[in-house]
């Protein structure tokens, strides 16, 4: 029995890039990562334990792998994201299977 085995690099050329870049920035223009620095301000996603239909919970948001996901256009460091996402309910998106990641 042949298997192949896909390894997926998401990263973009040259990341990670730094030591002292803890946070992980997703540019969804090319799917790739990047590591950054945690003060930096940038958008973020919030993910719901949630049944389908997601609309009724959250308007906007989309549902994938039983979690809901809502996008957040305001820039925001990763800590003023994870404390938005905690007081509503939610914590910051973290995509670990196929679908999720299409999200």
């Amino acid at each position: 029995n042949h298997q192949t085995v896909v390894r997926l690099n998401w990263w973009q050329d040259g990341q990670p890039g730094s030591l002292n870049e803890f946070c992980v920035a997703f540019d969804s223009r090319v799917g790739t990562l990047s590591d950054e620095d945690c003060n930096n301000a940038l958008p973020f996603i919030c993910q719901f334990d949630a049944a389908s239909p997601c609309e009724g919970i959250l308007p906007g948001s989309v549902y994938a792998s039983g979690y809901c996901f809502k996008y957040y256009s305001q820039q925001v460091t990763w800590s003023e994201a994870r404390s938005y996402c905690l007081h509503n309910n939610s914590h910051l998106a973290e995509p670990k299977t196929a679908e999720m990641e299409r999200v």
